[in-house]
């Protein structure tokens, strides 16, 4: 299963309520059907995704940093 993930989706306050931010999601998951979508977000933000039909998960999440950097 091939799973993407989205860590930070963030609109210029000047243009939130627009539903920018909704729109870009919506098109990533009808770019990439077969696609598993996770987010990882904060507690006040998770409704927001969940109106989109997001799911909570009860699962564990770790993870590593890599070594490599981004400029």
């Amino acid at each position: 299963m091939i799973r993407s993930v989205i860590y930070d989706l963030v609109v210029d306050p000047e243009y939130q309520g627009q539903g920018i931010g909704e729109e870009w999601v919506k098109r990533c998951i009808r770019h990439y059907p077969c696609t598993e979508w996770l987010v990882q977000t904060t507690e006040d933000i998770a409704g927001y995704y969940k109106k989109m039909g997001f799911k909570r998960y009860k699962d564990v999440v770790l993870s590593i940093l890599s070594k490599w950097v981004i400029l």
